[in-house]
């Protein structure tokens, strides 16, 4: 063998590009328990089952009528962005267009994607304020308590990142009425991807800053806009995302993230403006009159709502504040941003009374507050504070899969009723349907019954001849306006209308129960 072939080194054929399958597998071996928390959540959301909500119904009926309006068919009686709580023009149309290619099941399955991609985004914002706290935490506190700094430099801020990361995903997971929405075919899922997303994308532009910078900045803010278009009140949420986005630097880097900031509050605020001009134009009106104007459709003491919120998710919003406080002796404006982030949206709502959808505020401050928790668990390293915050995460994941059952389970099935109404409208082409409630039967008959061909008993919500409400259905029903309706006893017009239906011309077709008994319906059809 000669000098130069045994000093030569051995070479073999260059490495293979890293594929997206690799990389997962790698992410999955550095933080298992992110990969853990996620599981658990897809398996806590896809076992959620329920017909149809009011409001799911509601977003799908509307899309397809959207759709049908733009391709020639039935025009929409209504406008919707009138008094829809975000651009109709976003969610409910892409959910219908899911809806057309594999049914409710496919548009829920697409909801638990983009929360479970809420969750990633989670982690890594924890992640990226570990990076950017340095050693800062560190310094207080060591994993045997005897303040030797074994977890000092740069590997231990790599495992502090990895432990926030997880303790952020386990908090999404350990939140129920997130994980309700995991199922639900609503809008809040998108808007809180896009919320998480931005403050992603803006941590890393805060923490890698370079030449891109002003990029991720502005992508950060299209997201925060999006965020507001898909649920106005995501809106809650983007101040506190900016102030995270500025008080995450250390005093070095401070002028870097005002810089970041202030692209993606300008980007965010140029989304919306040019979206007002455009195609969203009658969103401002609707965004007013259904979101700064609403009055409180099911009022409630301020008491029995904080009681409420406290039951749903308590102990992750307790776990929030608590990694708020944390954080808050090291980067103030990063603690107050993420604690008030966490508890805004559910203050908010109990201060103005309202009790419908409120499990939905606590939802909302998760995104910012498992960042916070995040920080928590990567703080509590000494061996009692670790066993004390992991026990409480254990205990948030069991109790908030049990909230997420209960709060699917909260609405009377419609099965029953559908089964029953399908075919009657069937039978009758082009007739004309009225009822209590009527948006969980507008779905399954968004294709026989155009959207002015529908009537709902609520309050002022019908007219005709200058009458009102019971005494405007009458005349309807007397010149063959309606051929079917149903009742459930739930609003005073149909209560005064269901004992004079047959001298109005019709009979009892059937009379069905939801599968837990919790709700009966009637229903009539015409006799002539």
């Amino acid at each position: 063998m000669s000098t130069d072939q045994a000093t030569t080194p051995a070479t073999g054929p260059p490495a293979p590009p890293p594929t997206p399958r690799s990389r997962v597998v790698a992410l999955a071996r550095r933080n298992p328990l992110v990969v853990l928390a996620l599981a658990l959540q897809a398996v806590i959301a896809l076992r959620l089952h329920n017909s149809a909500f009011q409001d799911e119904a509601l977003y799908l009926a509307t899309g397809h009528w959207l759709l049908q309006d733009r391709a020639g068919g039935p025009p929409l009686t209504s406008a919707p962005e009138g008094w829809f709580t975000g651009a109709p023009q976003l969610y409910p149309v892409l959910a219908a267009l899911l809806d057309s290619a594999g049914g409710l099941g496919l548009v829920r399955t697409a909801s638990t994607v983009l929360l479970l991609a809420t969750t990633a985004a989670v982690a890594w914002s924890a992640s990226s304020v570990m990076h950017l706290l340095g050693g800062a935490l560190n310094s207080d506190s060591d994993d045997d308590g005897d303040g030797d700094g074994d977890d000092a430099g740069a590997g231990g801020t790599a495992r502090a990142a990895r432990r926030a990361a997880a303790g952020a995903a386990l908090a999404v997971a350990a939140t129920g009425p997130l994980l309700a929405l995991g199922h639900f075919a609503s809008m809040d899922a998108a808007a809180y991807a896009c919320l998480a997303w931005a403050l992603a994308l803006g941590l890393h532009a805060v923490r890698r800053g370079g030449s891109r910078w002003a990029w991720w900045g502005a992508g950060a803010g299209a997201l925060l806009g999006l965020a507001v278009l898909l649920k106005y009140t995501s809106g809650i949420a983007v101040p506190f995302v900016l102030l995270a986005l500025v008080g995450a630097a250390p005093a070095v880097g401070r002028p870097r993230a005002v810089r970041v900031a202030a692209v993606a509050a300008g980007t965010g605020a140029l989304v919306l403006l040019l979206s007002a001009l455009t195609w969203g134009r009658g969103l401002v009106a609707g965004f007013v009159s259904s979101t700064l104007a609403r009055q409180p459709v099911a009022p409630a003491p301020a008491s029995e709502l904080a009681l409420e919120v406290l039951r749903d998710a308590g102990l992750p919003l307790l776990l929030a504040v608590a990694g708020a406080v944390v954080l808050f002796r090291h980067r103030p404006l990063l603690g107050a941003a993420l604690g008030l982030g966490a508890l805004a949206p559910a203050v908010l709502q109990v201060v103005t009374g309202e009790q419908v959808s409120l499990y939905k505020a606590p939802a909302l401050g998760t995104v910012l507050g498992a960042v916070a928790a995040g920080v928590l668990v990567a703080a509590a390293r000494a061996w009692w504070a670790s066993a004390l915050v992991v026990t409480a995460l254990v205990v948030a994941v069991a109790l908030g899969a049990g909230t997420a059952s209960r709060l699917f389970g909260s609405w009377a099935s419609s099965d029953p009723l559908r089964d029953v109404l399908v075919p009657l409208v069937e039978q009758r082409p082009g007739a004309g349907v009225a009822g209590d409630n009527p948006e969980t039967m507008q779905y399954p008959l968004w294709e026989q019954v155009p959207s002015q061909r529908w009537g709902a008993f609520y309050p002022g919500a019908y007219q005709r001849d200058g009458l009102v409400d019971a005494a405007a259905y009458e005349a309807a029903l007397s010149a063959g306006d309606f051929s079917v309706v149903f009742f459930d006893g739930s609003s005073a017009t149909g209560r005064e209308l269901e004992p004079q239906m047959p001298g109005l011309g019709f009979e009892q077709a059937a009379q069905v129960s939801s599968p837990e008994g919790g709700r009966t319906w009637t229903v009539w059809t015409s006799s002539r």
